[in-house]
């Protein structure tokens, strides 16, 4: 499936079973754990994990990009759904258990989720050290992403390292209406802009990267520890897949880069 130099012997492989990638990671130090959560119960766009896009399910965009990353100890999809679990050990996927249905509810969070994962194989007497959490609704991040935020990780003093890009909409841009109807803005402030070039740069969270310690989580509940340092990615690639338009548009991406390599 992937072209990967086998440095031992020092040749190129063209065709190889992404399972051997992953089983390979045994013999890794347990140090980080990357999990890929996909419930069954989508309901903006129905089955939107393993929905095709662009002939390829949502979730093996994930998936293979991971498996290229030697640094990830153990890659798994957390679900509650038969079905994904199939298709995702299809492309590779570790699928230590099936999620709970409580675990899998429109009100169940990500760090619920994480928590079960890492109980899970602490019973088992397995202990990471590191969690990266990669939603599979982010198609465009790939392996040269995952590989700076470790990098990040690894280098810099901090708890935490959270993939952002520019915010579409400046914060300063932004209203709200009051509970008389009035419209004001939503961000107070002293400075007066007229032109966009001249705000601050504001960014926002683009769900394809968390990575932070088993510790942080487990004390905090959350992804943010006291540092936090941000991985900048581009908008385009910072595409979230929630709905049809969304689809469309990564779809297009996608398209349009293939167009561009092969020329």
């Amino acid at each position: 499936m992937f072209k990967y130099v086998f440095k031992n012997i020092g040749v190129f492989v063209d065709i190889i079973d992404i399972r051997y990638i992953f089983n390979k990671r045994s013999i890794n130090s347990m140090s980080i754990l990357a999990i890929i959560p996909a419930r069954g119960g989508s309901k903006g766009v129905p089955k939107k994990n393993i929905r095709k896009l662009n002939g390829i399910p949502l979730i093996a965009y994930t998936i293979i990009e991971a498996a290229k990353v030697d640094r990830l100890s153990n890659i798994i999809v957390s679900t509650d759904s038969e079905e994904i679990a199939a298709i995702a050990e299809s492309y590779g996927a570790n699928i230590p258990f099936i999620r709970p249905r409580h675990l899998a509810t429109d009100t169940a969070n990500s760090i619920d989720v994480v928590l079960h994962a890492i109980e899970h194989f602490e019973k088992k007497g397995i202990y990471y050290k590191d969690i990266m959490l990669l939603q599979p609704t982010s198609p465009l991040r790939d392996s040269k992403d995952i590989e700076n935020c470790i990098d990040l990780y690894k280098k810099n003093i901090c708890d935490s390292v959270i993939s952002v890009c520019e915010a579409i909409t400046h914060p300063y841009l932004c209203k709200k209406i009051d509970n008389k109807g009035r419209l004001e803005d939503f961000v107070l402030k002293k400075e007066k802009y007229t032109r966009r070039q001249d705000m601050p740069k504001a960014y926002q969270l683009n769900g394809a990267i968390y990575l932070t310690s088993v510790n942080v989580i487990k004390e905090r509940k959350s992804f943010y520890g006291d540092t936090v340092m941000p991985y900048i990615m581009d908008v385009m690639k910072s595409i979230d897949i929630d709905t049809e338009l969304d689809f469309k548009i990564a779809e297009l991406v996608i398209k349009e880069s293939i167009k561009n390599v092969s020329k």
